[in-house]
């Protein structure tokens, strides 16, 4: 017997209990057992108009950090409470205690999910013209084994972020930076281009290589 939508993503498991976003976009969540099924938030009490979809969320402990369109917010599972942590979420992220996002402005903030305290991790840096044009524009970041992989553009890379200190990993402008992702201790991304290629980047030996050629992404 089914007791879950249809169609779900985004799964996050959680100690015994599997997280995910149902096909009517609402967070749910039941044991790994397969038992004690329930919807968790109902996406329309978050949703400023029809069919917002939910681009994804993180837990830690008792507590949920949903990506709307842009808005963030963080629930309390146990206290059933809901509150705004910005207005402008592109990405999000989490590694241990600390959950991660970044907007348009290029700023990636770490914050602690349990005090709220925010802090700007890596910020642009101002030109001679003030804000126009500013360089290092932090966008898509993602972990690998708690260690932070991220692309900036002006001037363009992928580097990875390590105690406080950025190593370049790759300079190619033509990388998918909406394509990082993590798979079995590895970082995955995809350099566009008359074909896709897809690189990873194996951190045990800071080595690039090509893991697939294929025609489009």
């Amino acid at each position: 017997r089914r007791l879950c939508p249809k169609n779900r993503y985004n799964l996050v498991l959680s100690d015994s209990m599997l997280y995910f976003i149902g096909s009517d976009q609402n967070i749910c969540r039941v044991k790994n057992t397969g038992d004690d099924y329930s919807v968790v938030l109902q996406a329309s009490s978050l949703q400023k108009y029809d069919n917002e979809p939910v681009w994804g969320f993180c837990i830690v402990d008792d507590l949920l950090f949903i990506q709307m369109s842009f808005e963030f917010y963080r629930y309390d599972l146990k206290k059933k409470e809901i509150k705004k942590v910005c207005d402008d979420a592109r990405n999000i992220g989490q590694s241990g205690d600390d959950v991660y996002f970044s907007g348009r402005e290029g700023t990636i903030f770490k914050m602690n999910a349990r005090s709220g305290e925010t802090s700007a991790l890596l910020r642009p840096a101002k030109t001679e013209n003030g804000n126009e044009n500013p360089k290092n524009l932090y966008k898509n970041f993602v972990f690998v084994d708690d260690v932070m992989y991220y692309y900036k553009r002006n001037p363009d890379g992928l580097y990875r972020y390590r105690s406080g200190e950025s190593t370049l990993i790759d300079e190619n402008s033509d990388i998918n930076e909406a394509s990082l992702f993590s798979y079995a201790h590895k970082l995955f991304y995809v350099v566009r281009g008359d074909a896709n290629i897809l690189m990873q980047y194996d951190p045990s030996d800071a080595a690039v290589s090509v893991a697939a050629v294929f025609s489009d992404y």
